[in-house]
C-alpha cells in the first residue's frame, strides 16, 4: 500500500513555494512507462502552466482538486478563450478532453490536485505548446497570466 502522510503533502506544498516555477509534483506512479500517469501538484498563485494540448487522440487529463482554488481553461487553436471552471471545495472535479488546448490557473496558496492521464510519460515538443501564448520564463508570462486571471476571476 502507498500511503501519502500529511508531512509528504507539505514538504510538496513547501517545495513550490520554494520553487522559481511555483509548483512541484510527486509522481504516485512507479515508472514513466506507467500506462496510468497519477502525479499530486501543488501550484502557487505565480506558477504559470503555459497553454498546451496532448496529440494523442485518447488522452484525457482528469483533475481532482484537494486543496486551495484553480481555474481550468480551455482555447481555440487561435487562443480564445472556450471554457473555463474554478476548481474549489464545492467544485472539485474536471476533465480536459483530447486534442485540447488547456491550462491551469491557481488562485489561493498551497493548491493541491491529483492529475491523471494516460501514460506512458511522453516529454510535450515545443509544437504542442501554444504560439499564442508567451513561453514559460519569459518576461511577458506574468503578464500573460495576470491578464487571463483579470479576464476569468477578476483579480
Amino acid at each position: 500500500m502507498k500511503k501519502y502522510s500529511k508531512e509528504t503533502i507539505s514538504e510538496l506544498i513547501q517545495a513550490a513555494a520554494k520553487s522559481p516555477r511555483k509548483r512541484s509534483h510527486l509522481n504516485i506512479h512507479d515508472n514513466l512507462d506507467a500506462p496510468v500517469q497519477r502525479l499530486l501538484i501543488a501550484l502557487q498563485p505565480d506558477t504559470y502552466v503555459r497553454p498546451h494540448f496532448h496529440p494523442e487522440e485518447d488522452k484525457v487529463e482528469l483533475i481532482t482538486l484537494l486543496k486551495g482554488s484553480c481555474l481550468a481553461v480551455t482555447f481555440s487553436e487561435q487562443g480564445e478563450i472556450l471554457d473555463s471552471m474554478i476548481l474549489d471545495t464545492e467544485n472539485s472535479l474536471m476533465e480536459f478532453p483530447p486534442l485540447t488546448w488547456h491550462s491551469l490557473i491557481c488562485l489561493e496558496h498551497d493548491t493541491l490536485i491529483l492529475e491523471v492521464k494516460k501514460g506512458p510519460y511522453q516529454p510535450l515538443e515545443a509544437k504542442y505548446f501554444a504560439n499564442w501564448a508567451p513561453a514559460e520564463g519569459d518576461s511577458k508570462s506574468a503578464d500573460y497570466l495576470k491578464q487571463l486571471k483579470q479576464q476569468l476571476h477578476g483579480n
